[in-house]
């Protein structure tokens, strides 16, 4: 028996030994520095996914690297911490790439071999890659001031306006208060809006089922990624996850087969002309797949962060409540209600771009605080020295994890591990104090940066303005105790179980609110009115939202 255990300690240290050489011969000196790790290969893979971003935070904080590598079995991963190095990485877009990535989702969504194939053409030239020409194309319709962005932005606000008003007309339901799951509802809110937007009438996704069906998939998007299995096991393993998949898709081909482009946004008959280029129908339904994912990956968490934040704290609600009911134009009174006294308020949401500086902080605060997602690209074709003094090896990734970014504190100040609504407010800190020296705007990386900067992020961004907005001017909200009528804290939600393939985390559990209508009065000549309707318009973007770095060094969006 003690033979058995010295042959076996004597076996470990010559693996241990072995894995470190083929580290060290491996590693040149020129790359970023190795990460200490006590096995290796495996140390790192585990602390990957056991942390999550919080991993990437602890390598940090400990070791203080400008970049450094991790070594994972058969690849590598230069892991960015310092903010100076982000200008430097944007400025390689062509040979440090996402486009290697993007293409390999093709085999998630099921796509066929030669649709991948086409998917991995051209790689480094902007001018004949599938994705870099499509995201060219779907730029022109998500740009301020266009047309298609005016559109689907009036769509989303239309939707989540009849959502609102669902949830006052219900705020009596069947003699009691209306008690609702807060994650539940805003979740759903924004599947309907930020779906309807881009698919319009014939959207496959007001179908329940279908709907439930894209939930699986989202809920384990990361395990079809990461999935290694060939297609005949993988439908004996993860046969939900698949069966979902294509029931979705299948919904897809019928919505593309009924004409549904024909009623959609202008985004998507741009999509489905560029698709129909170099792909057959069922492959270009499977690309929507990836594009819903895309359009409603981190939509849903980020509403609710956004809600949860303005709601558990009431001087925030009365300060943005106040900002609103200020705001030039947002607010005016139309039209008399029909009886003395009464009248009509029309919102224009439009007006929020640029006259609620409080609400849009407290949006991108929300997302700084929140997202735990990495922005991940692979370099391509040949080696890269990286700001002129890291070696980066071809075929090896680069990560940039967001929180290691979003809690800098020489990017945000000492607070960054703090949730302050007014950070991005130009000018202005915690409690409306002056900030010393502002913020280094490139370390929020929210929507990414430089040329893989996400060209939706003006729809987004004002689709859950929209939604925040009509919920505190419409409504007063109070967590209760579990479904009950005992009115409850507003405790933070763990997020253990959240997909790990998700910008930003789903709480493990939901909370539950009562929802009331708040009661408004319009004053006029000293004279009160009460509010007795209210008419939601959205009447263009003219101009950009300040949401962050808006170019990169090279001067591209």
């Amino acid at each position: 028996m003690a033979s058995l255990l010295i042959v076996s300690l004597i076996g470990f240290a010559v693996v241990y030994l072995l894995l470190w050489t083929i580290i060290i011969v491996t590693q040149d000196e020129n790359e970023p520095p190795l990460a200490k790790t006590s096995f290796p290969f495996l140390s790192p893979l585990v602390g990957m996914i056991r942390g999550g971003p919080k991993f990437y935070v602890d390598q940090r904080d400990k070791h203080n690297h400008a970049i450094y590598t991790l070594r994972l079995p058969f690849q590598k991963i230069y892991v960015i911490n310092s903010t100076n190095l982000i200008p430097a990485l944007q400025k390689q877009w062509r040979l440090i790439s996402f486009a290697s990535l993007f293409a390999g989702a093709g085999k998630v969504v099921g796509m066929s071999d030669s649709a991948c194939d086409v998917m991995h053409e051209h790689l480094t030239d902007e001018t004949k890659n599938f994705n870099y020409t499509w995201v060219a194309r779907a730029s022109a319709h998500l740009t301020p001031g266009s047309k298609g962005l005016d559109e689907m932005n009036r769509v989303a606000i239309g939707v989540v306006s009849d959502e609102v008003e669902a949830l006052v007309g219900e705020s009596l339901k069947d003699g009691k208060e209306n008690v609702i799951g807060l994650q539940e509802w805003v979740f759903k809110s924004m599947l309907l809006a930020s779906t309807d937007a881009v698919y319009g009438g014939m959207n496959p996704m007001r179908d329940a089922a279908v709907a439930r069906a894209w939930n699986t998939v989202e809920q384990n998007y990361l395990t079809l990624v990461l999935s290694p299995l060939p297609k005949f096991l993988t439908r004996i393993f993860i046969h939900k996850v698949i069966q979902a998949r294509e029931a979705v898709v299948s919904a897809f081909v019928d919505f593309i087969k009924k004409g549904g482009t024909k009623t959609a946004s202008s985004l998507l008959q741009a999509k489905h002309a560029h698709h129909g280029e170099k792909l057959r129908d069922e492959d270009i339904a499977r690309t929507d797949l990836g594009f819903a994912y895309a359009i409603l990956g981190n939509t849903g968490p980020a509403a609710w962060w956004f809600v949860y934040h303005i709601f558990r704290d009431e001087n925030l609600v009365r300060d943005i409540r106040e900002e609103l009911v200020s705001a030039p134009g947002l607010l005016t009174r139309i039209d008399d209600g029909g009886k003395e006294g009464e009248c009509v308020m029309q919102v224009e949401l439009a007006k929020l771009r640029n006259h609620c500086p409080i609400l849009l902080s407290t949006l991108q605060e929300t997302l700084r605080y929140r997202t735990v997602s990495n922005s991940v690209r692979r370099v391509l074709e040949q080696d890269v020295l990286l700001d002129g003094q890291y070696l980066l090896k071809k075929g090896s990734l680069v990560m940039l994890p967001h929180a290691v970014q979003h809690s800098s504190t020489k990017a945000f100040g000492e607070d960054a591990r703090e949730f302050d609504h007014l950070r991005f407010v130009r000018g202005r800190g915690q409690q409306g104090e002056k900030q010393k020296g502002g913020l280094d705007r490139r370390a929020f990386y929210a929507f990414g940066g430089g040329h893989e900067t996400c060209p939706g992020r003006h729809f987004v961004t004002m689709e859950l303005m929209a939604l925040a907005a009509l919920m505190v001017l419409r409504l007063d909200i109070e967590p209760v105790r579990a479904a009950g009528e005992e009115k409850g804290e507003w405790i933070e939600p763990s997020c253990e179980n959240s997909p790990m393939a998700s910008g930003l985390p789903y709480p493990d559990e939901d909370i539950f609110v009562r929802a009331r209508e708040r009661d408004w009065s319009a004053e006029e000549k000293g004279q009160k009115r009460k509010i007795v309707d209210w008419k939601v318009c959205y009447s263009g973007s003219e101009t950009a939202l300040d949401i962050g770095a808006e170019r990169d060094d090279t001067g591209m969006e």
